[in-house]
């Protein structure tokens, strides 16, 4: 990445099942970096969350689902988000969901590990709560923020 060797690498490209090479910058930036090796390790390049709850008396049931917009497979998901208030969670499904004061972290199942590009898998939880409940303000999977689908 020392900018002294800029212009004079071999850049291999591929595309459609071919290959060309040639001499020129490589771009090693490290959000470049990031994203070659976040996708060879099917951590997921970029995602969508939709996050919806039916409510009661002082609970409510929860769904999210995680949608890959990216181009590489994701292997092993973990979603993460921070409650706005006092939302507790008390049961969940299709997901092994711990909470930590408001940090919630809910980890695949075992048997819906893997999100394909354009594909989605969906977990839902129990929770208890009192005041407005508001939607967590942001959701990441495998440390990358996801865009948010309305509701």
């Amino acid at each position: 990445m020392d900018p002294a060797h800029y212009g004079s690498e071999t850049v291999r490209t591929t595309a459609d099942c071919g290959e060309t090479a040639g001499t020129g910058t490589l771009n090693p930036t490290w959000p470049n970096f990031v994203t070659f090796l976040r996708g060879g390790l099917r951590m997921g390049t970029s995602c969508e969350v939709s996050y919806s709850t039916g409510a009661w008396n002082g609970a409510f049931n929860g769904s999210v689902t995680v949608r890959n917009t990216g181009t590489t497979p994701v292997s092993g998901w973990t979603v993460t988000w921070i409650w706005p208030g006092d939302q507790q969670i008390t049961d969940a499904w299709n997901a092994v969901v711990t909470q930590t004061g408001a940090q919630v972290v809910a980890r695949d199942d075992g048997h819906n590990s893997y999100i394909g590009p354009g594909s989605s898998q969906s977990f839902g939880f129990s929770a208890t709560a009192t005041g407005s409940n508001e939607r967590p303000a942001e959701f990441k999977v495998n440390g990358i923020t996801c865009t948010t689908a309305p509701s």
